[in-house]
């Protein structure tokens, strides 16, 4: 396979390379899923509120903290993707 030292070079340079591909890879911007705003305050601030829900104190919804209904709405990118 070759010298310790070889293969140390060359697994020094695949590391190398997949951390140069990880840093500079982004994925596009969602631009064709719709969205959902992270909470309500975020939804009426950006004028997508329609209303709430009022979620039961039984144990089923315990982990359901609000619930919401808003205008759907989608991402914009500046670089063509997801059109």
């Amino acid at each position: 396979m070759g010298t310790p030292t070889e293969v140390k070079k060359i697994s020094m340079k695949m590391l190398l390379l997949i951390i140069i591909v990880l840093i500079s890879c982004s994925p596009p911007v969602n631009t064709w899923d719709p969205m959902v705003s992270e909470n309500i305050m975020t939804s009426k601030k950006n004028g997508l509120f329609i209303a709430q829900y009022n979620i039961g104190k039984d144990s089923l919804c315990s982990l359901i903290k609000e619930a919401w209904v808003e205008n759907g709405w989608h991402n914009e990118s500046k670089l063509g993707w997801g059109k």
